[in-house]
């Protein structure tokens, strides 16, 4: 990793890319199932009192159907 360097154009074009990435279809399919950090950050905050199905939910990118 040290030698893994980004220059500013590099960056300025990878962050014009991923623009608007969360509203896609392949992206959001290409997460289902991934331990990402705000998954990780919610699972180490976790309550007591919450119910731990609704962390299970947003990992699986679950849709939950209210009757």
């Amino acid at each position: 990793m040290a030698d893994f360097k980004v220059t500013p154009v590099q960056a300025s074009n990878l962050e014009n890319m991923t623009r608007g990435q969360a509203q896609r279809i392949l992206w959001q399919r290409q997460r289902v199932g991934r331990i990402t950090s705000s998954v990780c950050h919610d699972g180490k905050t976790l309550k007591e009192s919450t119910n731990p199905t609704r962390l299970l939910d947003k990992l699986m990118k679950r849709v939950i159907v209210q009757p």
